[in-house]
Parts: structure tokens; C-alpha cells; sequence
């Protein structure tokens, strides 16, 4: 059911990839929410354009199934999409846009990844949002659905920003290496 739902959804809302060899993907769609202020200043109105970030999990469950792929390359890899989706923004590739924004279960990763993280109130909307994205990182996950015992069945989804600015002075982060 929640491949159907994937497929569905990527049907009627076509993705671009940040990098061929990335995980992130991405569409440009208006804000349709409330003013929002992040913290160093940036306002972003109603109608502005964002930049909708997506976890490409088919992506992510192909690299963990070649093997030595953990966080911290998923961590290297998300920087490095970011700094080239920070480039194109900034090359007229893509267009202008507001900020980045995604919806998350993984509120600690945004925001070790410089995200600034909001908490999303608990509405019926969100509570089927976080269903489907918990049942598509179950089906993607080297785990299954044994993924969804403990701590990642109890995630609730976030909002998480970041201004093309802040991506663009990241890239020196993303070229570290592991030890």
C-alpha cells in the first residue's frame, strides 16, 4: 500500500534531483501556510516560491544495500546536495526561491544539518502525513517494518527551513571526511 501511495504521489508531483548521485530531490511550490520568521531574519509570505525538499528513499535504501553506508555518509551526502542545490538557486539554474523547506520525521538530522526545525501541531492532516512517511521508510529501511518498534514509531513530522544563504555558506562543511 505505501509503494502505491509513493508512486501515486510521485506522479502527481514530479521530483527533480538535487545530484544525479544525491538523495535529496526537490520541486518549487508556492508557501501556503502563515508568515513565517526564521530566526536570522528572513520572512516568507503566502505565495512565496520554496524549494520542497524530499528524501529520495529509493535512492538512500540502494546506497545501504551496496553496504558501508551509514549516517554519517547519509549526513556527507545530504551537505553536499545542499550545497549544489544552493549553486543552482544562485546560478538562475533553477529560479528563485525563499528558502529550502521540508516536512520531516527526522527533526534531529535537519537540524545537525543547519536546518532551523518547527514543531508541527498534532492535526488529523499531519497524523496522515506521518503515517505515510513512517510505512515508506519502513519499506525502505534494510530494517522493514521492524523499523517501526521503539523510538521511530513515536517521531512526529517537523517543518524544517533553511535559507539559500545559510545552504550556500555550508559546502566547506560538507567535504569532511570520515575518520
Amino acid at each position: 500500500m505505501w509503494a502505491a501511495w509513493e508512486r501515486l504521489y510521485l506522479q502527481r508531483h514530479p521530483l527533480r534531483r538535487a545530484r544525479p548521485d544525491g538523495l535529496f530531490a526537490f520541486r518549487i511550490v508556492p508557501h501556503h501556510g502563515p508568515r513565517v520568521c526564521l530566526a536570522e531574519g528572513t520572512v516568507i509570505d503566502p505565495g512565496d516560491d520554496l524549494l520542497e525538499l524530499h528524501l529520495d528513499n529509493r535512492a538512500l535504501g540502494a546506497k545501504r544495500e551496496l553496504g558501508g553506508f551509514g549516517a554519517w555518509t547519509m549526513m556527507q551526502v545530504l551537505r553536499s546536495d545542499l550545497a549544489a542545490l544552493a549553486a543552482q538557486v544562485e546560478a538562475g539554474e533553477i529560479g528563485p526561491v525563499a528558502a529550502f523547506h521540508g516536512v520531516s520525521l527526522m527533526g534531529r538530522a535537519g537540524a545537525a544539518l543547519g536546518f532551523e526545525v518547527h514543531p508541527l501541531p498534532h492535526t488529523l492532516g499531519l497524523a496522515l502525513t506521518r503515517y505515510f512517511m513512517v510505512g515508506i521508510d519502513a519499506i525502505h529501511h534494510p530494517a522493514g517494518l521492524k523499523r517501526l518498534e521503539g523510538r521511530a514509531r513515536e517521531r512526529w513530522p517537523v517543518a524544517v527551513w533553511m535559507t539559500v544563504a545559510e545552504a550556500a555558506a555550508r559546502p566547506g562543511r560538507a567535504r569532511r571526511t570520515a575518520p
